[in-house]
């Protein structure tokens, strides 16, 4: 049976930052396991690499004028 342990990354696993491959890591194992019809994904909710996510958020570089206006 196919099993992932992944820790929580919520800039990768949600936002699918570019950052890091955590989301992708993850998609990868949930298509591995519909592909077998029968698998475990084990969340752990922690930031794998001990950084907290505000940090994350804060040093994630964010394209000028994307999704904001300029009055």
């Amino acid at each position: 049976m196919l099993v992932r342990v992944h820790s929580e990354c919520l800039t990768g696993d949600v936002f699918h930052s570019m950052r890091c491959d955590c989301g992708e890591q993850l998609d990868v194992a949930m298509e591995m396991i519909a592909k077998e019809g029968r698998g475990v994904i084990i969340y752990m909710r922690q930031e794998g690499r001990g950084i907290v996510c505000t940090t994350r958020l804060r040093h994630m570089p964010f394209r000028k004028g994307a999704g904001h206006s300029r009055s």
